[in-house]
């Protein structure tokens, strides 16, 4: 293993035995052991095989989010089956439904992803791309899905037809969540979700600032929240911002951590891995994702995929690995 890998795993380790042991520490532990034996599998997969079978996950994911929408939540009578682009969003407070919930915007993020790498190199992959965004806002309304379709569509080899398609969507995509979110455009309004992640960060610097060094442990925020809140702000159960939740899970060492793992998956991986990478860091400066079990692992599968020092990223045919 990685020194960058157990360095990480260490501290998540040192963070259960020496802070007091959550329920999602344990979880969080095996998930990430999970995603580092994903990244060092991957590495003897060609590039090929990965690309399909994740523009096959992509697919899959779109059309199970489109009957979580049309069909199980109308059957719950959660979700009017005729609403315009309602988002589901609102609903994530409510935890699983009968045991199948999914955070809608994880289901868009990891669509958009798992397609990239299929598409970077073809001709229609920056279309293709922007038709699964705007099928995702079927099923969100998330600016913080925008957010990482900007740092995946900014790594396509850009022609003047290319940067205005991107410019265009994104122009129409925020209009439109503008349009579907009048909340967004009242700063009065307490349901504001800008104002509700600036409360949302400012609780979450409190609580890092009770612990500095070593933080409060891993799965300790959903109570330590509630705790130090302000009575009008909303309850959460992660930071919504990547650095402040490792500064209050391990404090400033957990995070140097998380920064060095980082720096290493950008440094070892090709540039369709980078830009997955860059793209979950940006999602999750505004969302969870990350902690998501499966946006996890396929993450790092797909910065150990990108990584195989002996494959060709040209338009030409991969070469078999060399033993």
């Amino acid at each position: 293993m990685h020194p960058a890998f157990a360095v990480y795993l260490g501290w998540v380790v040192i963070s259960i035995l020496v802070c007091r042991t959550r329920s999602g520490a344990m979880t969080y532990l095996f998930t990430m052991s999970a995603a580092v034996f994903a990244f060092f599998s991957s590495r003897y997969l060609d590039r090929t095989t990965t690309e399909r079978f994740f523009f096959g996950l992509s697919l899959a994911l779109l059309v199970y989010g489109f009957y979580q929408k049309l069909v199980l939540f109308p059957r719950l009578g959660e979700l009017p089956r005729t609403a315009f682009l309602p988002g589901i969003s609102d609903y994530a407070e409510r935890g699983r439904v009968n045991g199948t919930y999914e955070s809608p915007n994880i289901l868009v993020l990891m669509a958009m992803l798992s397609a990239y790498p299929f598409l970077v190199k073809k001709r229609y992959g920056l279309p293709a791309l922007i038709s699964i965004l705007i099928a995702g806002l079927f099923l969100t309304r998330s600016f913080s899905a925008v957010l990482a379709f900007l740092f995946l569509a900014g790594s396509f080899p850009m022609n003047r037809k290319r940067l205005l398609a991107a410019a265009l969507t994104v122009a129409a995509i925020t209009v439109i969540l503008l349009l579907t979110r009048k909340a967004d455009l009242r700063i009065s309004d307490p349901h504001n979700p800008v104002v509700m992640r600036v409360k949302n960060f400012s609780t979450g610097m409190n609580i890092f600032f009770k612990s500095p060094i070593i933080g409060h442990g891993i799965g300790s925020f959903t109570d330590l929240h509630q705790k130090y809140k302000d009575p009008d702000s909303n309850d959460i159960r992660f930071a919504h911002n990547i650095v402040i939740q490792h500064l209050t899970d391990g404090g400033i060492v957990f995070l140097g951590c998380f920064i060095y793992l980082a720096v290493f998956l950008y440094l070892n991986t090709s540039p369709p891995g980078r830009a997955v990478l860059l793209a979950v860091i940006a999602h999750n400066m505004v969302e969870f994702s990350f902690y998501s079990s499966s946006v996890m692992v396929f993450l790092f599968f797909l910065c150990g995929a990108y990584g195989q020092k002996h494959l060709s990223f040209s338009d030409e045919t991969v070469a078999p690995r060399q033993r």
